[in-house]
């Protein structure tokens, strides 16, 4: 039997954890980098919006600290919990591993709106772990931040868990996506 995980810390993705390209600043620099005009429809869903020869792609350093004190709370479980599709893992994945990102687990969107998903991920977590009595959540998207503020309180008051903290990350850029 594996370590007892009482707490989950969840960490978006975009604009929360990585300081991500937003499409219309995104375009603009593939095109200068590239001399090309951005060759698809969409953002979110294109591997190249998470290029590393062509973007940043940094870290947002107070989620990052927030991230090193997690790594040692050790019944804590990490994990990266992210709007984007499982078919973006390997992106994902790569610009995590190029800033020293280890998560216990990765959970992308298997389908539907961004925060249903991340709820039902939420679900099967606490059903997984069911020892879990707190919840941390880091989130760039204030809307999200409202619905998974409801969510949670339901989950404290139906006795699932005892507490959760929602840290809300403003945006590098000053625009949601």
């Amino acid at each position: 039997m594996g370590k007892k995980i009482t707490k989950l810390a969840l960490f978006d993705f975009d604009g929360t954890l990585v300081d991500t390209e937003l499409p219309e600043t995104g375009k603009e620099i593939w095109l200068k980098k590239t001399k090309k005009v951005w060759p698809h429809i969409g953002w979110w869903g294109k591997a190249d919006s998470l290029d590393t020869e062509i973007f940043d792609n940094k870290l947002i350093p107070s989620v990052k600290e927030a991230y090193d004190i997690i790594k040692t709370e050790s019944e804590t479980l990490s994990v990266m919990l992210t709007g984007r599709r499982l078919a973006l893992a390997k992106e994902v994945n790569k610009i995590l591993k190029m800033h020293g990102l280890i998560f216990d687990e990765h959970h992308f969107n298997t389908g539907g709106a961004t925060e249903v998903c991340k709820m039902r991920t939420i679900d099967k977590l606490l059903k997984n772990y069911p020892d879990v009595e707190e919840i941390s959540i880091w989130e760039d998207r204030i809307a999200h931040v409202d619905i998974f503020h409801d969510f949670l309180v339901k989950k404290t008051e139906d006795g699932r868990i005892k507490n959760f903290t929602i840290h809300y990350v403003p945006s590098q850029r000053h625009e949601t996506h």
